[in-house]
């Protein structure tokens, strides 16, 4: 079928036009794909499922720390009633690993089994610092 006005095989012209729209679109989906793959697999792209895991992961953690510090500060309190002269002086020249053993004998508190390791070490901490500031003269506020 040729076109009145031009005289030209009218199917011949779309048969061109739709071969470059067909060649653009193929184009621009290899595109995307390719720049999907080198966004997830090369620069740490994430989906929305993905980052709401990552965030949940980092607030537990977070909480767990808190947690830790919370019950070092409470756990240094009670050794600080507590402790005996012999405990204080056992924490004192223990070494580091086995403070947390030394704490935990002494410290009981309530709704508490056990004392983790990380508190333990961290009240341990706390009650070091203060020993080694009353040492210097510094003292501690209470």
């Amino acid at each position: 079928m040729t076109h009145p006005d031009t005289g030209r095989n009218a199917m011949a012209s779309k048969g061109k036009s739709g071969l470059v729209i067909k060649s653009v679109l193929c184009g621009a989906v290899g595109g995307a794909l390719l720049l999907a793959f080198a966004g997830f697999k090369l620069y740490g792209w994430h989906t929305y499922g993905q980052a709401l895991s990552f965030a949940d992961k980092a607030a537990r953690s977070a909480a767990l720390r808190h947690e830790d510090d919370v019950l070092a500060v409470v756990c240094a309190a009670i050794f600080r009633t507590k402790a005996t002269p012999a405990q204080w002086t056992e924490l004192r020249i223990k070494d580091g690993w086995e403070h947390a053993g030394i704490v935990d004998s002494v410290v009981d508190i309530p709704g508490v089994s056990n004392l983790n390791y990380t508190a333990a070490t961290n009240c341990a901490d706390v009650l070091l610092a203060e020993m080694s500031a009353r040492a210097q003269g510094g003292g501690v506020r209470r």
